[in-house]
């Protein structure tokens, strides 16, 4: 059979994450993959439908047909999946979007089944079969036995798009810096940041030194607002700490609340006194650090590695024979 898998460019982070592993999984299963990542435009579009005709499973990632042309699509390959990370049924400031949820409820309408990155992302796919797959990180990457910089690093790792976190929570990391004088910031990314009250280090973001990056520090950090949008972020940053043995400290928000188990993997925290008693109980204590990060890289290998997340899709697509079974 052949598999169509239709997603972002081959270098968006969801195509990365949540494509291209299963397309080599498929591979290794002797099944036939394509991906097409240039379905926009009246070329793109026909060329799409072409490709559509001649494929068993439609795999779409993140994309948001219109309602005519999922139907169309459909119409060349019955069986399709639908695959999504973010709650791209609204505006990225939370706000809703009519036009968004109008291509949502298409998308859901025209497919046999749905993954979705977490829980509140699955309670907005009413009428279709609907499961949770959690995005992953490849666990032989990355290595818990990489030597330590020197005294307490915090780290956080992101995008331009996902600096605002940062920038909306300054005033509790300048709180941080006042009452921890020696720890520093290091944030990973493709931007600099900078604090008056605590020292950072910018690293620019590289897939080859991502994960060396993150293991060197001392503890992970999330912190992020509380809404539409947020909630339907799959806490990719916290799987990618816990997968480097670290601690982590998050805010309440969406999976981060299903990721981390408090006082096990790591600390939530929201207010100012929450953080300061979070970082305090985890800068002086690297027995507690030792033992979260621990539970955390155990609880990203049972439910956050690509090898058990890569297991049960294949289980799904197979019990539902949309795949062949051995």
């Amino acid at each position: 059979m052949k598999v169509l898998f239709i997603a972002k460019g081959r270098d968006d982070p969801a195509t990365r994450y949540r494509v291209t592993p299963l397309l080599s999984r498929l591979h290794q299963l002797k099944i036939e993959t394509s991906l097409c990542d240039e379905s926009d435009g009246i070329m793109g579009k026909l060329k799409l439908l072409s490709l559509a005709q001649e494929a068993q499973l439609l795999f779409i990632q993140r994309k948001l047909f219109t309602p005519w042309f999922i139907r169309a699509l459909k119409s060349r390959c019955n069986n399709i999946v639908f695959d999504f990370d973010d709650a791209i049924f609204c505006r990225s400031s939370g706000k809703v979007s009519t036009s968004r949820m109008r291509k949502f409820r298409g998308m859901l309408e025209s497919s046999t089944l749905v993954f979705a990155g977490n829980e509140y992302l699955a309670e907005h796919c009413t009428g279709v079969e609907t499961v949770v797959v959690p995005t992953s990180v490849d666990e032989a990457r990355y290595s818990r036995d990489v030597e330590k910089e020197s005294g307490c690093v915090l780290v956080w790792i992101g995008s331009s798009s996902t600096r605002k976190y940062l920038e909306q929570h300054r005033s509790i990391l300048e709180e941080v810096g006042g009452r921890f004088p020696n720890i520093i910031l290091k944030v990973i990314a493709d931007f600099d940041f900078h604090l008056l009250n605590m020292k950072v280090v910018n690293v620019p973001w590289s897939f080859d030194s991502e994960a060396s990056q993150l293991a060197s520090a001392t503890i992970g950090i999330a912190p992020m607002l509380d809404n539409p949008w947020t909630n339907g972020k799959c806490a990719l940053k916290i799987v990618q700490y816990m997968a480097a043995g670290l601690p982590v400290i998050s805010s309440r928000v969406g999976a981060n609340r299903e990721v981390v188990v408090p006082s096990e993997t790591g600390l939530l925290a929201d207010s100012v006194d929450e953080w300061l008693q979070a970082v305090e109980l985890l800068v002086y204590s690297q027995g507690e650090r030792n033992r979260m990060g621990s539970a955390g890289y155990d609880r990203m290998l049972q439910n956050y590695s690509q090898q058990a997340v890569l297991d049960s899709i294949i289980d799904n697509l197979a019990a539902r024979k949309l795949i062949p079974v051995d």
